[in-house]
């Protein structure tokens, strides 16, 4: 059989382009991912040659009272998701009509989105900080005494108020021109038949919306169960059990807990099948609410 010489040059040219994509996903994602399930199984400190030791790293994950301390601090984290898209609605459906200076506030409440997380923490960590802290001077000047916002009870609840301030933005820039699109003559026939401003929204609007708000949803969800950065930085790098979270305890097993990268595959996998059936949970349950042919 003949092969074309056409066909051939494009195929080549094709291969070509998407090496560098193939290849980045073959160091960065397969070796990675492949060389974490076999370290799972063994004793592995980096320095030494892998000891296989069978489910003994999953054994120990299991009854690791840290770790699923810290599972749980992190779903008391994920509550940020639910009210950043509560309050992304309102202000979406404010700016959606004729609100005047919309557009400034949409770039007012996107600005956390564009700024370095390092420094949007930093800021937040001054704000928070006794004695000198923007909050702390505030109450001063009201002649009251501000609690310490990043003890062991406060900490999720200040951290989830930063997660709201910095979700908000994206949330909105995705929230308002959707909003803007839905049809016109359904909320005129709605306003006919005599229905409120409630039942027009949970009845026209929410359901229009949908399949955006399962995107953030899922994103911001999966964003937040692997949050990291933040906690650190905010806790000054010494964790307690009201402030460690999955990925920072992961972490510490890579090199302040001796380099045990063989028990940190096994958390680091182990948490991952949590997420993927969290997902996976949330397509299954996306077909009692999002409707796509609205």
């Amino acid at each position: 059989m003949k092969l074309n010489p056409r066909k051939v040059k494009e195929a080549c040219w094709g291969y070509l382009f998407i090496a560098p994509l193939v290849v980045g996903l073959a160091l960065f994602l397969l070796y990675p991912l492949i060389s974490a399930i076999v370290f799972s199984f063994c004793n592995y400190n980096l320095f030494t040659s892998p000891e296989l030791i069978g489910w003994g790293n999953y054994a120990q994950a299991f009854s690791d009272e840290v770790f699923w301390k810290s599972f749980v601090n992190i779903l008391y984290y994920l509550v940020s998701v639910p009210i950043s898209i509560f309050l992304s609605l309102i202000l979406a459906a404010l700016m959606s009509g004729d609100l005047k200076g919309s557009s400034a506030y949409r770039i007012i409440f996107y600005i956390p989105m564009v700024c370095s997380s390092i420094a949007v923490t930093f800021i937040w960590k001054w704000i928070y900080a006794p004695y000198y802290g923007l909050l702390d001077s505030l109450f001063a000047s009201l002649g009251l005494t501000a609690p310490l916002w990043l003890d062991n009870v406060r900490f999720i609840p200040s951290m989830i108020v930063i997660a709201v301030w910095g979700g908000i933005g994206g949330n909105v820039l995705l929230y308002t021109p959707t909003m803007r699109n839905v049809s016109r003559s359904q909320y005129e026939a709605a306003t006919l038949d005599g229905a409120n401003w409630w039942q027009t929204f949970f009845h026209i609007t929410f359901p229009a919306i949908s399949p955006i708000t399962f995107y953030l949803l899922i994103t911001s969800s999966v964003g937040t169960l692997q949050e990291f950065t933040r906690f650190r930085v905010m806790s000054g790098g010494v964790f307690s059990e009201s402030t460690i979270v999955p990925v920072w305890y992961i972490y510490m097993y890579t090199g302040e807990y001796g380099y045990q990268f063989g028990y940190a595959s096994a958390l680091g996998l182990l948490y991952g099948i949590i997420l993927i059936a969290f997902v996976v949970l949330n397509f299954i349950a996306q077909k009692w609410w999002v409707k796509y042919d609205y």
